[in-house]
């Protein structure tokens, strides 16, 4: 067949229409995994947070404190991969996991949501963050409420299924 021949012009046109769709089907299969598991771990990380919330309180100096920390080990073992803290305007209290590190404020967390992101975190891992304004008593002082998770996880698994679905 000559090279100018209607019928291979059409198949390499086909085939790289094919691979094309393949490539945006491949990407858009990723993303949709990467926001499945983000997802499923920050309703895991709220279960933890509303536990957290269960026991938070302001001292006269409003000052927050939790009476029974979350009952997960790895918020007890320093840099363990799961963190909680909670800040108020009158100082902070945190998990045993962050030794003596501290999460990063953000002052404009949501009041009426859990608000998602990903973060530089202490000894030098990312996190996966939820965090959320509250009132936890009648005082009306705000306390931002933060739980934090090592991503390391979630990107092995996400590298896991691209390498996965690159195969198929």
């Amino acid at each position: 067949m000559p090279l100018r021949s209607l019928r291979l012009r059409l198949l390499a046109s086909a085939a790289a229409a094919i691979f094309l769709a393949l490539g945006v089907a491949g990407f858009g299969l990723d993303l949709l995994f990467e926001r499945h598991i983000e997802r499923r771990e920050a309703l895991s990380m709220e279960a933890k947070a509303r536990e957290l919330l269960g026991t938070l309180r302001l001292d006269e100096g409003g000052k927050p404190f939790v009476g029974t920390p979350p009952s997960d080990n790895r918020f007890s073992e320093p840099a363990g991969g799961l963190y909680w803290q909670v800040t108020a305007a009158a100082g902070q209290e945190h998990s045993p996991s962050l030794w003596d590190q501290s999460l990063p404020a953000a002052p404009d967390a949501p009041r009426d949501h859990w608000r998602v992101r990903r973060i530089p975190g202490p000894f030098e891992q990312g996190l996966l963050v939820i965090e959320r304004m509250v009132r936890p008593d009648r005082s009306g002082r705000a306390v931002l409420v933060q739980v934090a998770t090592d991503d390391s996880a979630l990107i092995d698994a996400q590298r896991e299924f691209g390498r996965e679905m690159v195969g198929s």
